[in-house]
């Protein structure tokens, strides 16, 4: 009678174990990613490197990229008031920076209020486009693209920014 239960025991937990392998299988586990891409199949929206995700909050969008991205150019759009937009560039190794905006509505109140260098100083203002401005240290670079202050116009529209 001993000898039945071990027996019994012993089958009981072989199939115990052998139901969690198969359960813990490989083959039966979907990935977030392999998620992911059978839902991107399967949807109409775009598939975008992590540095075209922009981060946003009520007063700013931040997007970063990387430096051999460059040159680049995006889309964006101000739908609040005092919004501003954070373009980080990581690795810079180039010796100048140029960029522009170019309004959708040209009566935007927007510019490029200041550059964060490398170092972790601040330049600016400046206007809508800045050309040839050289950087004297390679690393992160700032460009913070905000209304101007001192100036009349719209507050919310579209822009694109090209950056090289």
């Amino acid at each position: 009678m001993q000898r039945l239960m071990k027996i019994g025991f012993i089958i009981f937990l072989g199939t115990v174990v052998g139901c969690q392998k198969s359960s813990n299988s490989p083959k039966n586990k979907i990935s977030s990613a392999e998620t992911i891409s059978k839902d991107s199949l399967n949807s109409d929206s775009i598939r975008l490197k992590k540095s075209e995700i922009p981060i946003v909050t009520d007063t700013a969008i931040i997007r970063t990229f990387d430096a051999e991205e460059l040159p680049i150019s995006f889309h964006d759009t101000f739908d609040a008031k005092n919004q501003k937009l954070i373009v980080k560039i990581k690795n810079f190794h180039k010796s100048s920076l140029s960029a522009q905006i170019e309004p959708q509505d040209k009566l935007l109140n927007i510019r490029f209020n200041q550059i964060r260098k490398a170092n972790g100083d601040f330049d600016g203002p400046f206007g809508r486009e800045i050309k040839d401005y050289q950087i004297s240290k390679s690393g992160e670079i700032w460009l913070i693209i905000a209304k101007n202050l001192m100036a009349s116009g719209s507050d919310e529209g579209s822009f694109r920014v090209e950056i090289q």
